[in-house]
């Protein structure tokens, strides 16, 4: 080879990301490796060279014997003139990274090998970003599965109580002999059920509208004492039905910002809950107060059934919808607080957003001010 072109050649390999090296079998035989050994290895070519084992020395222990095999394997094939390999090596800093070899050979009529050169290239993003898309794969695969799961479970929800309502209604249209008393309780059924029905369906649209990020929140100062009373008063008389007190005990002077609306859903949820799952004649209390300088903590406590440990982990699994009924039959469809959860990481983004914009704005404020 010509001393310029040898030159040419030198620097095209030494410039390159991966690493070339070449052997010659004869004699003493040793590895050559490009400069671009100390790149990806953080060694050079003499101290590779000056290792026990040379370049088997950078291989981790439980790459090693596969590598060992697959080589061996290879060079004892004489009709074999290539070969792909995959480890890991300690570079001189410590760090792992991911290696891809490349080797060819030529080989004499017997097979026995007299050059052999190749390519190592690292490969450590790509396993990463390879790992990182299996995850993400397995996510949306059990997301998939969940949502199947979840929609199974609204269809038989949606579906079932209308057996009973169309029953029922049909028994009154007709029958006009029936006693007030069984008038009464039909009704009340239909009553009720409508009424799960439409907060199955409300629960719906505004997990439909977080999904597709169509929900709009409106930002305001509002008064948390009155916006507590007013969702007590709305579970009025399911409260009564049981002889329930919900007692609040939030100071007067304490204000919050948030989207009215779904802040009374919150709460609204967390109280109902709360009177559902407590015996006759007992205390609800909603409490708040000051959690820290962003944030203001409500608190709702009851002496209701709890929930066990096993059904801890299904509360807000969208694949296993879990409800139970209420201490007096009343039905749930499962969904509250698996919607709760979600809206309550819905406003937390938002607030976070909020009070950065508030931060900025105030920044300006006071700058202008200087």
């Amino acid at each position: 080879m010509k001393e310029s072109t040898k030159r040419d050649f030198d620097k095209v390999i030494n410039n390159f990301d991966g690493i070339f090296f070449w052997t010659k079998e004869t004699g003493n035989s040793s590895t050559h490796y490009s400069d671009s050994v100390t790149s990806v290895t953080g060694f050079s070519d003499q101290e590779i060279k000056k290792l026990k084992n040379h370049w088997s020395s950078l291989i981790l222990k439980d790459d090693f014997k596969y590598y060992q095999k697959r080589l061996e394997d290879f060079e004892n094939n004489p009709r074999q003139d290539f070969i792909r390999l995959d480890y890991r090596i300690t570079k001189k800093d410590g760090n792992v990274v991911s290696l891809s070899e490349k080797i060819k050979v030529k080989r004499k009529s017997d097979g026995k090998i007299t050059k052999r050169f190749g390519l190592v290239e690292d490969v450590t993003e790509f396993h990463r970003e390879v790992n990182h898309l299996k995850r993400r794969n397995e996510e949306l695969e059990e997301l998939s599965s969940s949502k199947d799961n979840f929609i199974s479970f609204l269809s038989h929800d949606l579906r079932a109580p209308f057996t009973s309502i169309l029953g029922f209604s049909e028994i009154l249209l007709n029958e006009n002999k029936l006693p007030e008393k069984d008038k009464e309780e039909y009704i009340k059924y239909i009553f009720d059920s409508s009424q799960n029905q439409l907060l199955l369906i409300n629960h719906l649209f505004d997990w439909s509208h977080l999904q597709t990020g169509r929900l709009k929140l409106e930002f305001q100062r509002l008064h948390a004492q009155s916006i507590t009373y007013n969702c007590v008063s709305q579970l009025t008389e399911l409260a009564i039905r049981k002889n329930i007190t919900i007692d609040v005990k939030i100071p007067e002077t304490l204000y919050i910002d948030a989207d009215e609306r779904f802040i009374t859903k919150v709460i609204s949820n967390l109280l109902s809950n709360a009177v559902k799952y407590s015996p006759i004649n007992e205390i609800v209390q909603i409490s708040a107060n000051v959690y820290n300088d962003n944030f203001i903590e409500f608190v709702v406590k009851d002496s209701g059934v709890g929930i066990s440990e096993a059904n801890v982990e299904k509360i807000f699994n969208m694949g296993k919808v879990f409800t139970t009924e209420g201490t007096r039959g009343e039905k749930g469809s499962g969904l509250g607080l698996l919607l709760l959860r979600k809206v309550l990481f819905f406003l937390f983004l938002k607030i976070k957003r909020y009070q950065m914009i508030l931060k900025k704005e105030s920044k300006k404020l006071f700058q202008s001010l200087k």
